[in-house]
Order: C-alpha cells, then structure tokens, then sequence
C-alpha cells in the first residue's frame, strides 16, 4: 500500500525540482527521467546498468529539445569524485 508522501515512482511531476539526483534501484531510472524530463527537471543518474544507461542515453535528443541535460553515469568509479 502506498501512502500519500510514497516517492518511490519519483517526485510530482506537476511539480517538478529543478534537478533530480536518482540514486533508486536499478531499473528505475529510465522512466523516472522520462516523466520528469518532459516536466522540466535537469536529470542526474548513478546507475551503471548497461542497459539502463543505453535508454538514458537515448533521451538526448529530447533533452536537447528541452534546454535540459541528462547526466548519466554519475556513479561509475570515480564519479562524482571527479567533478569536485
């Protein structure tokens, strides 16, 4: 059973943050970031799933339509550390 503040499909899109950080389980982040792309969110993924990162790849066209970006792979050794 789901209660009213349950988030594990995401955040609202009708209210959307403006970037998403999506550290949830693997098989999740594809239509998280599809949903709320297309609302306007920024996107940020950990996973290094192959071939969730090929779908996630796939939005960047859309992304790019959006004035959005998608950031995959932000959890493949070193990532983050990286960007520090």
């Amino acid at each position: 059973m789901n209660r009213p503040n349950d988030r594990r499909d995401g955040p609202d899109p009708a209210d959307p943050p403006d970037v998403v950080v999506l550290a949830s389980p693997v098989g999740t982040h594809l239509k998280v970031a599809t949903t709320l792309l297309a609302a306007g969110s920024h996107i940020v993924s950990i996973s290094d799933d192959p071939d969730e990162v090929e779908g996630l790849l796939s939005l960047d066209a859309t992304a790019r339509e959006l004035g959005r970006s998608v950031v995959v792979g932000a959890g493949f050794c070193p990532g983050l550390s990286e960007l520090v």
